[in-house]
């Protein structure tokens, strides 16, 4: 196992911030790690297929999936395809405007994404195990609001172009 760095920062914005990067980048490391070897699917892939757990009826368009994964929107296309070599994907035009790209999950990525919960949740339980129902609330806000103020950022850097 690699060592943990400690942090000896004073300030307490500087060194939670540090604590926060660092444990995000380390779980998705290990999120993505773990799914790899267990399922074959990458953590992006995943996180795709998992739109579809939540509505399984749905036919989502490249930008829905770019929200989700928080990727460029160019990049989807080449998750897109290669997901759809795979066989978990398939693409057909809208019906009412032929510009825009459905999505739809095969029978194949319904099979992978039942095979894969089981693995996903043992994810869950090992980066969450010792926090209670209460600390999981206030991470839950506290993780809500960086993400708000990210996004806020980065509005804000866009409008300065």
């Amino acid at each position: 196992m690699k060592d943990i760095v400690e942090i000896n920062e004073e300030d307490p914005v500087l060194r939670t911030f540090i604590l926060f990067t660092q444990t995000a980048r380390v779980s998705a490391k290990y999120q993505d790690a773990y799914m790899n070897r267990k399922t074959g699917l990458s953590d992006v892939k995943l996180i795709v297929l998992m739109a579809y757990f939540y509505d399984p009826t749905a036919s989502i368009t490249p930008s829905q999936i770019a929200r989700w994964t928080d990727t460029d929107p160019h990049n989807v296309t080449t998750l897109v395809n290669r997901m759809k070599r795979e066989g978990l994907l398939e693409t057909r035009r809208d019906d009412k405007d032929r510009r825009f790209l459905r999505i739809s999950i095969t029978e194949k990525g319904r099979t992978a994404l039942k095979e894969a919960m089981p693995a996903a949740q043992q994810v869950l339980d090992r980066l969450m195990a010792s926090l209670s129902k209460d600390d999981l609330l206030l991470l839950e806000k506290s993780l809500k609001v960086i993400r708000h103020n990210a996004y806020e950022g980065m509005a804000s850097l866009a409008d300065n172009k």
